[in-house]
């Protein structure tokens, strides 16, 4: 027959064992939605931007081309509004 030092340990174990199950469960459970909220808000990358970068990084920053692509990127810009979600749109 065990003894009430041996059915405590026991017990200790098992509800430590269980909690830490359910502990992982929810941890991990909970991260695959996180990562795809996540990828929803980024920034969509814009082809205006990356022009302008290159144009830049060529030329210079107050190249011909630089300021072509910063006045592109102005009106496009002017266009666009953001809805309650912070999402862009035309």
């Amino acid at each position: 027959m065990r003894s009430i030092s041996q059915r405590v340990n026991g017990f200790v174990i098992n509800t430590g064992l269980m909690a830490m199950a359910i502990g992982g469960f929810l941890i991990f459970g909970g991260a695959p939605a996180a990562q795809a909220d996540q990828f929803d808000r980024r920034p969509a990358v814009r082809y205006d931007n990356f022009r302008e970068r290159e144009a830049i990084e060529r030329r210079g920053y107050f190249s011909p081309q630089a300021d072509y692509w910063r006045h592109e990127r102005r009106e496009a810009l002017e266009h666009r509004w953001r809805d309650r979600d912070d999402r862009w749109h035309r």
